[in-house]
């Protein structure tokens, strides 16, 4: 008799829930100037996947990351990837205070959203 192993997020969950939130990374440069030829900043947004188009868009929705003007876009990517891998392989657990327990946050990457250069 061969019996299935637990998938490790059950494991890892040990009895909590486990709330998924996917998220989306929008990246692009960004610059104070009309013609955004000059003095450029690259950024990095995160908006959760599961809220309606219209919510998404608010400001209140538009979660900043980074932004620099000096650093490039891949090297502030490295460590926005390995959190994004550690919460999307792991979870976090995180205090649930609309039931009030300890719940395990689970949150993939489903898409990354860019310009044309960047891509």
């Amino acid at each position: 008799m061969q019996y299935l192993t637990p998938h490790p997020m059950k494991s890892k969950a040990a009895g909590r829930k486990v709330v998924m939130v996917p998220l989306i990374l929008f990246s692009d440069d960004t610059s104070g100037n009309r013609s955004k030829k000059w003095h450029k900043f690259e950024s990095f947004y995160l908006l959760l996947a599961g809220l309606p188009r219209k919510e998404n868009m608010q400001h209140v929705n538009i979660h900043f990351i980074c932004c620099s003007d000096s650093v490039t876009p891949l090297e502030m990517a490295e460590p926005i990837a390995r959190e994004l891998a550690t919460l999307e392989n792991e979870g976090l657990e995180v205090f649930d205070a609309y039931n009030n327990e300890n719940v395990l946050v689970v949150a993939p990457l489903l898409l990354v959203i860019c310009d044309n250069p960047r891509a």
